[in-house]
């Protein structure tokens, strides 16, 4: 590990979004955390990375 746990740079896409066409295998009941519920869409997901080189 190179740096402290920075949790406000945690970013992800949700998961059922409906562009991404995701399928589980399974229709049960799906439980989500908090900080998972308020997950982007593919399309609203501004990218926070920086490709540096090679």
């Amino acid at each position: 590990m190179d740096a402290l746990y920075n949790g406000p740079s945690e970013c992800g896409i949700i998961w059922n979004d409906p562009d991404l066409a995701i399928h589980r295998g399974f229709d049960g009941e799906t439980i989500l955390c908090d900080k998972d519920l308020i997950l982007l869409r593919l399309k609203d997901f501004q990218r926070p990375f920086v490709h540096t080189g090679g």
